[in-house]
């Protein structure tokens, strides 16, 4: 399931992802930092995510 539109148009830092844990409760939605990029040859680039900033509902 997608994470909904009023979730992610919550302000939060620059290179940062909503991801959703699919569990109900308080910290179903988690915000996580990007960290990296892995380069896959012949493939496309796949980020990689940090630690978790914050969780919410």
């Amino acid at each position: 399931m997608a994470v909904p539109e009023n979730i992610r148009k919550v302000p939060r830092p620059v290179n940062t992802i909503v991801e959703d844990n699919g569990r109900e409760g308080p910290n179903r939605y988690s915000v996580r930092e990007r960290t990296s990029i892995k380069y896959v040859a012949g493939g496309n680039p796949q980020p990689r995510n940090g630690k978790v900033i914050l969780n919410f509902l």
